[in-house]
């Protein structure tokens, strides 16, 4: 009788909930929740709740948050785009561009013996990393020294330490370490799912964030 009257419960609160959805996704003018003066064209979840941003100020807050799934309003719907394109206003109205984007990894505390820190960042070879949301075309930060031109870029040992795990000897793949706990949680859980299954898995996640 109890999971009776649960059951009518949820039938009678099915058409407001898909309401709700349905609502969720209707787009209105937003204004940017971090300048405060543009309007918004980037919505991320994973900034709750200032979760809008203009172009400008998506640019510099997800040049440190990379791994972000984030959504553009451009085409008059929510559609995810992979963290190296961005939005950009030109001659009055928004495209999408190219970008590059970092792997996010440590950084040494100095590359060089010289007394001030002063580094620039430039693009490195590509990379790829697979986490629990998929795969990432990335590329490797490298550090330069403005006075003696010395460069760092990460090795094994960084990687490791960043939290990922090589997948050759020659790091063009990175599997972050959390991958492996969650697919032992996984085969765990359900004894019965294979290797094939589960980067199935990573492949859907992987097209529906735009990547």
């Amino acid at each position: 009788m109890r999971q009776r009257e649960v059951e009518q419960c949820w039938q009678q609160a099915r058409p407001h909930n898909v309401d709700n959805l349905l609502s969720a996704q209707t787009l209105y003018q937003v204004t940017c929740n971090h300048c405060q003066t543009r309007d918004a064209v980037i919505r991320c979840g994973e900034c709750m709740p200032l979760e809008w941003f203009c172009a400008e100020c998506d640019q510099l807050a997800h040049k440190r948050h990379t791994l972000h799934s984030r959504q553009t309003t451009m085409a008059g719907f929510l559609q995810y785009i992979p963290p190296t394109e961005s939005v950009k206003l030109v001659d009055g109205r928004y495209i999408v561009s190219e970008q590059d984007c970092f792997l996010p990894t440590a950084f040494p505390k100095s590359i060089c013996s010289c007394e001030t820190n002063d580094v620039a960042i430039s693009v490195g070879r590509s990379v790829t990393l697979v986490c629990i949301n998929g795969r990432y075309d990335l590329s490797l930060p490298v550090l330069t020294c403005r006075h003696c031109s010395k460069q760092w870029g990460p090795e094994f040992s960084d990687f490791v330490r960043s939290g990922y795990w090589p997948a050759t000897m020659q790091a063009q793949t990175l599997f972050h370490q959390d991958l492996f706990s969650s697919f032992e949680a996984m085969k765990t859980a359900a004894p019965g799912m294979s290797r094939q299954a589960f980067t199935a898995m990573l492949d859907h996640r992987t097209k529906q964030f735009g990547r």
